[in-house]
Protein backbone atom coordinates (compact mmCIF):
# COMPACT_ATOMS: atom_id res chain seq x y z
CA UNK A 1 0.00 0.00 0.00
CA UNK A 2 0.82 3.48 -0.72
CA UNK A 3 -0.60 7.09 0.11
CA UNK A 4 -0.88 10.28 -1.37
CA UNK A 5 -2.84 13.11 -0.73
CA UNK A 6 -5.07 15.46 -2.56
CA UNK A 7 -8.53 17.23 -3.09
CA UNK A 8 -11.66 15.04 -4.43
CA UNK A 9 -12.05 16.58 -8.33
CA UNK A 10 -14.51 13.91 -9.44
CA UNK A 11 -16.38 11.43 -7.37
CA UNK A 12 -18.88 9.28 -9.56
CA UNK A 13 -17.97 5.23 -9.31
CA UNK A 14 -14.40 5.96 -8.84
CA UNK A 15 -12.53 8.64 -7.16
CA UNK A 16 -10.76 11.33 -9.11
CA UNK A 17 -8.24 12.86 -7.24
CA UNK A 18 -6.19 16.17 -7.89
CA UNK A 19 -2.93 15.71 -6.15
CA UNK A 20 -0.52 17.61 -4.59
CA UNK A 21 1.80 17.93 -7.41
CA UNK A 22 -0.79 18.97 -9.99
CA UNK A 23 -1.39 15.24 -11.35
CA UNK A 24 -5.08 13.56 -11.50
CA UNK A 25 -5.26 9.87 -9.67
CA UNK A 26 -8.09 7.71 -10.24
CA UNK A 27 -9.32 5.16 -7.71
CA UNK A 28 -11.73 2.15 -7.68
CA UNK A 29 -12.99 2.08 -4.41
CA UNK A 30 -12.25 -0.53 -1.67
CA UNK A 31 -14.54 -2.80 0.44
CA UNK A 32 -15.49 -0.27 3.39
CA UNK A 33 -14.38 3.09 1.90
CA UNK A 34 -18.21 5.03 1.51
CA UNK A 35 -17.87 7.47 -1.52
CA UNK A 36 -21.30 8.88 0.47
CA UNK A 37 -19.15 10.31 2.92
CA UNK A 38 -17.07 12.36 0.92
CA UNK A 39 -17.62 15.55 -1.43
CA UNK A 40 -16.02 16.93 -4.69
CA UNK A 41 -13.30 20.00 -2.92
CA UNK A 42 -12.33 17.77 0.59
CA UNK A 43 -9.00 17.62 1.19
CA UNK A 44 -8.01 14.24 1.89
CA UNK A 45 -5.53 11.55 2.21
CA UNK A 46 -6.03 8.00 -0.31
CA UNK A 47 -4.25 5.14 1.23
CA UNK A 48 -4.39 2.67 -1.71
CA UNK A 49 -3.01 -0.65 -3.54
CA UNK A 50 -1.74 -0.81 -6.63
CA UNK A 51 0.28 1.61 -9.03
CA UNK A 52 -0.64 5.04 -8.96
CA UNK A 53 -1.35 6.73 -12.72
CA UNK A 54 -2.25 2.67 -13.71
CA UNK A 55 -5.38 2.31 -15.80
CA UNK A 56 -5.35 -1.80 -15.68
CA UNK A 57 -6.19 -2.25 -13.36
CA UNK A 58 -6.94 1.19 -11.70
CA UNK A 59 -4.97 1.08 -8.18
CA UNK A 60 -7.91 0.65 -5.44
CA UNK A 61 -8.79 3.27 -2.37
CA UNK A 62 -8.63 1.21 0.61
CA UNK A 63 -9.10 4.17 3.04
CA UNK A 64 -9.99 7.87 2.81
CA UNK A 65 -9.30 10.18 5.37
CA UNK A 66 -10.35 13.64 5.40
CA UNK A 67 -8.20 16.56 6.67
CA UNK A 68 -9.60 18.40 9.15
CA UNK A 69 -10.90 22.05 8.04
Amino acid sequence: TAAVCGVVNRLVDFLGLLTEVDTYGFFDFGEGVDPDALEEGDSVTVTYTGELGSEDPVPVAVAVEKEDA
